[in-house]
Order: structure tokens, then sequence, then C-alpha cells
């Protein structure tokens, strides 16, 4: 019964299904509750029914009271916020020689202590190839050490940097000065060449709704703040995030994507974090 309705569960994920049909589905097998949701995005942002729909459909959460709770840090203060021009193309060909000397750039004023978030591990490799004998820190990249040993290395090395994927986007918590700096190489669509992406694009645009508008948006508001999520985990840290994809602001859709972001004060000039770096 348990594998039943795991895959029943699998696919209606892949199709699509209303939330009123997979209830059905699982009627006299789940026990429907009601959840709190926090909001992923800022209160009366248009794009709040998509999260919380995307929600439903990957958790199988229904009915929910959603709950907008004031974060605990002074974003202002704490972070900076810095976008790569807007002539930075991350589906570009040189993509990876204009990008290097930013991160490098990143990495001088923070003096290390970095995480430098990828979306593939192709543009990984690429960027790490042009700066690993540029960096004066102890560098990794993912791969080189198990995770929980890589974090341990991370945490326990001063000034390191760590050059990672999609698993240390979400889930890593690294308080205090190990960690000043999020690079981020690009927005992180979803890719729709992936089954279960392609399905709910299908299933969207076959209801006469934008997949764009009402998926690939949402989940890259929601991945963003889990990568920008990475720097700020108390009330003392300070930080940088740094997007490397011009398309935040030379593009609408980029600039709603960075809008749902916590509200640390925007740098257009790395210069500027050497005052918030003064003595640390």
């Amino acid at each position: 019964m348990g594998l039943r309705v795991a895959i029943t569960a699998l696919l209606c994920c892949l199709a699509g299904a209303t939330p009123a049909a997979a209830q059905g589905v699982f009627a006299g097998t789940w026990q429907v509750v009601d959840a709190q949701i926090a909001g992923w995005v800022k209160p009366g942002d248009k794009y709040q029914p998509a999260i919380d729909e995307k929600f439903r459909h990957a958790t199988f959460v229904f009915k929910k009271d959603r709950l907008v709770a004031p974060s605990p840090f002074d974003f202002a203060r704490q972070a900076r916020l810095f976008i790569a021009p807007a002539t930075l193309n991350p589906k570009s060909a040189d993509f990876a020689r204009r990008a290097a000397p930013l991160v490098e750039e990143c990495l001088d004023r923070t003096r290390g202590r970095a995480f430098v978030l990828f979306t593939s591990y192709a543009r990984l490799r690429e960027v790490y190839a042009l700066l690993r004998d540029r960096i004066p820190f102890p560098a990794k990249v993912q791969g080189d050490l198990p995770r929980t040993a890589l974090l341990d290395w991370f945490r326990s090395t001063r000034h390191a940097v760590l050059f990672a994927t999609a698993t240390f986007w979400e889930g890593i918590d690294v308080v205090g000065d190990a960690l000043s700096c999020v690079v981020i190489d690009r927005l992180p669509f979803p890719s729709p060449s992936e089954p279960l992406v392609a399905a709910r694009i299908a299933a969207l645009e076959a209801q006469g709704r934008s997949g764009f508008e009402h998926y690939m948006i949402p989940s890259a508001i929601v991945r963003l703040k889990q990568g920008f999520g990475r720097l700020i985990r108390s009330s003392t840290d300070r930080g940088v995030v740094a997007i490397l994809d011009g398309r935040a602001t030379s593009m609408r859709y980029g600039a709603t994507i960075v809008d749902a972001l916590p509200g640390a004060t925007r740098i257009d000039d790395l210069a500027a974090l050497d005052e918030l770096f003064r003595n640390s």
C-alpha cells in the first residue's frame, strides 16, 4: 500500500494534479492536515499565490494558513547586494572569462570566507580553472571531500573559499565571520528539460497559463532566496551576496526576482565592501 501511494504521489506531481484531485486519490489513505507556511516572498507580492501552489504540489499539503513573520535580522545594515553589469549574460560564450575577475575581486575584498555557488558543474569547473592559481586563500571544490567533511573543513579553515553547486544552496548553516560572501553565478531557473519541470509547465500551459510566469519565476525566487539565506545566519553576521547575472537588472523578470530578496543594501561598486569589513 505504501509503495502504491508513493508512486501515485509522484504521478500526481508529474501530471500537475490539482489539490482537489490529489486529495481524492489519497482519501482514506493519508490524513491531509492544516499547515502554517512561512511566506517566501514579500507580503503582497504577486508571485505569492504561485509559490503557494508550488509548495502544495511539492508536499501535498493543501489546506494552509500563511504566516508572514518579520525577520530578526537587519539586512540593510548587515548585508550588501552586488549585481554584475547588465551586459554580463551567463548565456554568452565569454561569461566565465568576464565573471572570473568579479569573483576574484569579491574574494580579495572579503579575504576569502566565501561560497561561490553555481547552477552547473560545467560552469563551476570553467570558472575555477580560471581562478585556482590566482586565489591566495585555501580553496576547495565540491567533490574534493564528502559533503560533511567539506563543511567541517570550511568552518575550521581561516579565509576558506568553497566552489559548489546545488547541494550547498540550502540546508547549510555557517554562523559568524567564516562565511562573509556568497557569490551566485546566475538566476537559478529550473531546467525546462527536466521531466518534472516540463510536466508542470505543460500542465500550466494546458490551462492557458504561462509556464514561465507561474512556475519558472516563482521557482527562481525560492531558489535565489535559499542561496541568499546562506549569508546572514545571526544578528551579528555581515557580508555580501554577489549575483553575476546581469539579467537581474536588464530584464523585467530579473528585477522582479531580485526585488523578492531580503532588503540588503545595494552597491554598484565592490569597493564599498571595504567599509563593511573594516576591522573584521
